[in-house]
């Protein structure tokens, strides 16, 4: 079942959440509609950092009554190995692409309904067997709200505050066609569990 995001001290939040707060927006980068699968994305992946093993299961999911031919989401389920116990987090998106840069728009779901999309960075990379990804610094993402380089709200405070990115999704991709390397900033690896 999908759930909201919630904030952990270990990498999965650092995976969906974000460095130091949630981040969302009210659309995605560009829309689920006619976005093309990313099959190289599918797979098992695995991180163990400083003891915590995280899984992180990606692969095509279909509507139900899907037909042959109709186009694949991208659902994420990650499992984490912690020193308090195993939990599951299940995550539904679609992949965007400005140039070079691969994006994943990650659903999020508040009493059952959408309620917004959190934005992952990533690139592979050591023939697809490392999964590099980025997400969103809380600090830039509020710089460039208030610089007015992309529109948005900003409620709560440190340690955590809201941030809400209210732009449509053209703004949005223009926003990181020129600002994205200076949102995105902290890299993490994911391996690929290799079949046996």
């Amino acid at each position: 079942m999908l759930a909201r995001l919630a904030i952990r001290a270990s990498l999965l939040a650092v995976l969906i959440v974000g460095i130091a707060g949630c981040i969302e927006s009210k659309y995605p980068v560009s829309p689920a509609e006619g976005a093309a699968p990313d099959p190289a994305l599918y797979g098992l992946w695995r991180s163990n950092d400083k003891g915590e093993v995280v899984y992180v299961h990606v692969g095509p999911k279909f509507p139900p009554g899907a037909t042959p031919g109709t186009p694949a989401r991208t659902m994420v389920i990650v499992i984490d190995h912690n020193m308090s116990g195993i939990s599951d987090d299940a995550y539904l998106g679609h992949p965007s692409r400005i140039g070079a840069q691969r994006y994943l728009n990650l659903e999020q779901i508040r009493d059952g309904k959408p309620a917004g999309f959190v934005f992952v960075k990533y690139a592979l990379s050591e023939n697809n067997n490392a999964l590099n990804f980025w997400t969103m610094s809380e600090e830039a993402v509020k710089r460039a709200i208030g610089a007015g380089q992309i529109e948005g709200t900003i409620s709560g405070t440190a340690p955590v505050a809201d941030l809400v990115i209210t732009s449509n999704s053209d703004a949005i991709e223009k926003f990181l066609r020129e600002h994205g390397a200076d949102v995105f900033v902290d890299r993490k690896t994911l391996r690929r569990v290799k079949e046996r």
